[in-house]
């Protein structure tokens, strides 16, 4: 940082956009909880379709309209104008998980339309492996990693730029609780 550059982290109206990132890691995982209770009770019963309906248009609104393009569009280019290769780094890895993610909620979506409890339960636990693995490699290795290469003034930009992504959008970004679906 420069004299030229003020610390914005300092400003009292600054969101810091990796806590952002953050804190939609911690609605995911909540939802995730949600689904892996569910889950659990498939060879009881029958699953209740409002939940599943619900829990699945969480993941394609706020998980990937909003938080993975938060990262795709906004984050991960940041980190590669900084000196990681799109290619072959960390963001090119990432990016195949977000395909990968949608590529489980593809599959639940099927289970859900066959009627079909084992393969629900089986999808769901794939995904509810695989979204927590994946958000731990964000949450300790690319945020630390990102606090270190970008500068703050890439940071004030990013924040701008998430704003303006979430204006665009009609998806709630607060007070998700997944337990009253």
């Amino acid at each position: 940082m420069t004299e030229l550059e003020p610390d914005r982290s300092l400003d009292p109206a600054f969101q810091d956009p990796l806590a952002t990132l953050a804190d939609e890691h911690a609605t995911i995982l909540g939802v995730l909880a949600e689904m892996e209770r569910h889950a659990q009770r498939l060879p009881d019963g029958a699953p209740s379709a409002r939940f599943w309906q619900r829990a699945l248009q969480f993941h394609a609104e706020f998980n990937d309209k909003l938080h993975h393009a938060r990262e795709e569009a906004l984050l991960f280019p940041a980190l590669e104008a900084a000196g990681l290769s799109p290619g072959t780094g960390p963001t090119a890895m990432l990016r195949a998980e977000h395909e990968r993610c949608r590529h489980w909620r593809a599959r639940i979506e099927q289970a859900l339309a066959m009627d079909d409890r084992a393969r629900l339960q089986a999808a769901t636990f794939g995904f509810l492996e695989f979204e927590r693995q994946h958000i731990l490699k964000e949450n300790q290795i690319l945020f630390p990693l990102a606090r270190q290469l970008l500068q703050p003034t890439a940071v004030a930009m990013l924040q701008s730029a998430f704003a303006t992504l979430e204006e665009g959008l009609d998806v709630p970004t607060t007070g998700i609780d997944a337990s009253g679906w």
